[in-house]
Order: structure tokens, then C-alpha cells, then sequence
């Protein structure tokens, strides 16, 4: 009985994990779930890391596991990333991105927060079409642009932690991409490329697994141009979630209304939500 009553609470330890009540419905349960050897994994794994570890967020199962997931629970790669992560978080300065001022950019570069799908998880909309990275490029702007691409990064990712202390068992974000507008012109010069795969870039490797699905509407033809760029700095993950749909508007708004709710969308995307972060 001994034996067994230590099985079941080693069961229920695994279930629990990542401490989140697994009643209700889940949207990420891979994310949240562990086998014996990968807990074990990730109790070595945080018995190296959390002492080096500058945040409190970072020390949770939640963000730690990630890392193990992004290298195949391969302990020695995961630590690398991880410490190459703090390394880059503290030469960009990135704890105090939040709050640098951002409001020039965000009329130029409009993205917008607030928003959630049907079961919790944050949706960051982007309204890339009207992106204009030549602009940025020619005016000298390529650098703080950059930068304002990872205060998006930072932003999605800690309104992930937002969803979950509101109760939200969500582990990644959704993006819906806009590039209605898209011209080679703008989007698709060899410095705006640039720009794009070091956005990318930085996504795979300094935020891994934060991101669900990638949806890109209203897309052109010549959107692969960028696409093709930057498909080689993604993930096999980032690839496989990645949906890119043209200008048939009844197309993309079926696989929208599957995931978000109308009220959860601004009728620029056929729903019914007046106002958004």
C-alpha cells in the first residue's frame, strides 16, 4: 500500500505540475503536462538554473520547461540557450523595454493587444500591411524599430503571465497578421528583410514556445518573398503554425470565427469589438 500510495502522488504531481487547475478546459496541455523522466529532467534542470536567475518569473516550471521542450529535454543545450538569453536580456537592457516610450512607433508600426481566442489564450494583432520598414530604413529608424519589435516580443509574452494570474491555463499567445497594403516596396527591400529575419531570429531564440499560431491574412503572391527569407530562422514548430491565407475574406474569416469569438476581433476582421489596447 505504501508503494502505491507514493505511485499516486507521484502521479498527481505530474499532473500538477505547473500548478494549474487541469478542470477546465486547457488550450496548451502539452505545454503543461510532463512524463516521469521529463519532471525529473526539469528538476535537474532547475536545480543548475534558478540560482543564476535574475526574475522571479523565470524560476516558475511554466517558463523553465520551455527551454527543455525547445532542445528536446536535452539538459546541457537547454542551459546554454537559457544563459545566452540572460546574457542578451541584460546587454539590450530588455528588463526596462516596457517601459521606454513607445508611442511614435505604434502609430507607424500599429499592433494591438487586448484581444483573446476561445479558450484564453492573448491574441496580438499586427497590422503589418500598413508597415512601412523602407520608411524606417531611409530615416535612419532601422535600429529603434528593432527594438520596438522586441517590446512586442516582451509585451505578448508577459500578457501570457497576465492571462494566468487572471486564472487562464494558456501557455503561448495567437498572432494575427494583417498585410493588407503588402508591396515589395515597403516590406521587402534588402534592409527590411534584414529587419524581419532578426525579429524572427530573436523569437526563436530568446522566446521560445510563446507562440501558438501565426495567422497571416489578406497575403499577396509576393508575399513569399519575405516568407522565404525568413522560413529558415524558424523552428520546425514556427513553420508547421504557420497560416497564410490571400484576400478571400469568407476563407480566412471561417478559420478565424473557429478560434476567435467576434467579440473578441474589431469589424476590420469581421467581428464586433469597438475598441482594443
Amino acid at each position: 500500500m505504501k508503494v502505491y500510495h507514493i505511485l499516486t502522488q507521484y502521479f498527481w504531481t505530474i499532473i500538477f505540475v505547473l500548478h494549474w487547475n487541469l478542470i477546465t478546459p486547457q488550450s496548451d496541455s502539452k505545454d503543461l503536462l510532463l512524463t516521469v523522466e521529463e519532471k525529473a529532467t526539469l528538476d535537474e534542470f532547475k536545480s543548475q538554473v534558478i540560482p543564476i536567475l535574475p526574475e522571479d518569473y523565470m524560476k516558475s516550471d511554466f517558463y523553465l520547461v520551455r527551454w527543455l521542450r525547445a532542445r528536446a529535454f536535452d539538459i546541457p543545450a537547454a542551459k546554454t540557450m537559457l544563459l545566452d538569453t540572460m546574457k542578451w536580456r541584460k546587454a539590450n537592457r530588455i528588463k526596462s523595454i516596457m517601459k521606454e516610450n513607445w508611442s511614435d512607433m505604434a502609430i507607424d508600426f500599429p499592433v494591438t493587444f487586448g484581444s483573446f481566442d476561445k479558450v484564453g489564450r492573448p491574441v496580438v494583432t499586427l497590422e503589418m500591411g500598413d508597415w512601412d520598414f523602407q520608411a524606417a530604413v531611409v530615416t535612419g529608424k532601422a535600429q529603434i524599430l528593432n527594438r520596438y519589435l522586441t517590446y512586442i516580443i516582451e509585451r505578448y509574452v508577459q500578457s501570457v503571465f497576465k492571462a494566468q494570474a487572471a486564472g487562464k491555463n494558456v501557455t503561448r499567445v495567437v498572432t494575427l497578421v494583417d498585410v493588407e497594403g503588402f508591396n515589395l516596396r515597403k516590406h521587402s527591400c534588402p534592409q527590411c528583410i534584414s529587419i524581419m529575419v532578426r525579429w524572427t531570429a530573436t523569437t526563436e531564440s530568446y522566446y521560445p514556445q510563446f507562440v501558438k499560431d501565426t495567422v497571416i491574412i489578406n497575403a499577396p503572391t509576393l508575399i513569399q518573398v519575405p516568407l522565404n527569407a525568413v522560413k529558415p530562422f524558424m523552428g520546425r514548430e514556427t513553420r508547421e503554425q504557420l497560416h497564410v491565407f490571400g484576400t478571400n475574406k469568407e476563407q480566412w474569416m471561417s478559420f478565424l470565427d473557429e478560434r476567435i469569438d467576434r467579440n473578441q476581433r474589431t469589424a476590420r476582421y469581421g467581428g464586433t469589438k469597438l475598441k482594443v489596447e
